[in-house]
């Protein structure tokens, strides 16, 4: 965990924290807060390098909550993945199954009008992207 880098996106404080409060297989789980207004944070793994592997595929177990003002139609708030090859310039890879929400038109969301994760899944769930 301490090869991981995080940081703001958007706006003036990193909310990205180690918890030990629900993890799924350690004692120890990344954890981002809610902004009380605006803002993005990023969390980064070091550079992983797949140049001679058959097989890439990224899999992981997340548990997310996500604001949505208890309004189930509404989708203000989200995440994605992304992959760099430099560290600098970023793409959006989709899991396989897709995100399940395309994120509302609010508060100048980068995001916004693009799937993500939203909402809740309510338990830690596993993600797989190709």
């Amino acid at each position: 965990m301490s090869d991981w880098t995080h940081y703001s996106v958007d706006g003036d404080r990193d909310y990205w924290s180690v918890s030990t409060n629900r993890s799924n297989s350690d004692t120890k789980r990344w954890h981002v807060s809610q902004h009380e207004w605006e803002g993005s944070d990023a969390l980064e793994s070091p550079f992983i390098k797949l140049n001679n592997k058959s097989c890439k595929r990224l899999s992981f177990y997340q548990w997310y909550q996500v604001d949505d003002c208890a309004n189930e139609t509404f989708d203000p708030d989200g995440g994605v993945v992304e992959i760099s090859n430099d560290g600098t310039s970023w793409d959006r890879i989709f899991p396989i199954d897709g995100y399940k929400s395309l994120l509302d038109v609010v508060c100048g969301n980068p995001l916004e009008l693009d799937s993500a994760f939203a909402h809740q899944n309510g338990a830690f769930l596993p993600s797989f992207f190709d």
